[in-house]
């Protein structure tokens, strides 16, 4: 995955000398790419929560990258099961209307 920026996770924080965790994106046009992309020339965006151990060293089992669509499935398959609370579902809706309103 060639990462095009990141950022700190919100509701993980890793015990004090265990590494660190972050939200990695791979987006095309602001330089990343998918490691699927990387390999067969297409364009695709990703996401990955990426973990680093105390060293700095990427472990990339832990790692998984996660393309737009995947990211999409994941989070309607938790709201047909429910498994999210209504608290959670709320903190979402309203973060993603935001987004709507910067893009518009």
């Amino acid at each position: 995955m060639k990462v095009s920026s990141s950022v700190k996770t919100k509701r993980y924080n890793p015990p004090k000398g265990a590494g660190k965790a972050k939200i990695e994106f791979a987006i095309p046009n602001a330089g990343g790419n998918s490691s699927s992309g990387e390999k067969h020339s297409h364009t695709e965006k990703a996401v990955r929560l990426s973990w680093w151990n105390t060293t700095g060293g990427y472990d990339p089992i832990s790692s998984a990258e996660l393309p737009e669509w995947a990211v999409l499935d994941v989070i309607e398959a938790c709201a047909a099961i429910d498994f999210l609370s209504p608290k959670d579902a709320a903190l979402l809706i309203k973060a993603l209307a935001a987004s709507i309103e910067r893009q518009l």
